[in-house]
């Protein structure tokens, strides 16, 4: 149960990025077996079962963005995942960008930013464009604003 002072937006969605680690580890598992009896198959597993945490972390975790206590904390769960804490007053605004490779930017996503009063950017969130799912980010962004009193650029 939240604290009284706390308030709490969640952001959900499936990364098709998990595929291409879940597919590597099955493989990883699979050559595992064949190694069974020799050394190389503790290894085989230990990468396996990283890229199994990984891939399983981007097609099921949240994150979840908390204000309490004057600080704004980044979480992700089911999966433990590292995220961010930083003080809302250093925070001079939320930016929501997104990324075009016709502009040479990489691939076509979007992330949203912390831009501190430093100057700093801290990323937040990330995902690619698909779906709903930067209407789900755009609709978090808009939340946390309203609830931290952040301007979102």
């Amino acid at each position: 149960m939240p604290a009284a002072n706390e308030k709490t937006v969640l952001l959900a969605w499936t990364r098709p990025a998990c595929v291409p680690p879940l597919a590597l580890a099955a493989t990883l598992f699979a050559s595992a077996w064949t190694y069974r009896a020799r050394p190389e198959a503790v290894f085989l597993l230990a990468i396996g079962s990283l890229l199994c945490y990984g891939g399983f972390s981007l097609l099921l975790n949240q994150a979840v963005f908390r204000i309490r206590n004057g600080y704004m904390e980044v979480s992700h769960r089911p999966f433990p995942w590292p995220g961010r804490r930083i003080a809302v007053s250093e925070i001079e605004a939320l930016n929501l960008e997104v990324y075009d490779p016709a502009r040479g930017e990489g691939v076509l996503g979007y992330q949203l930013e912390a831009v501190l009063k430093s100057g700093k950017r801290f990323r937040l969130a990330w995902g690619p464009i698909g779906g709903h799912r930067f209407d789900r980010m755009q609709d978090a962004a808009r939340r946390l604003s309203s609830i931290s009193g952040i301007p979102l650029l």
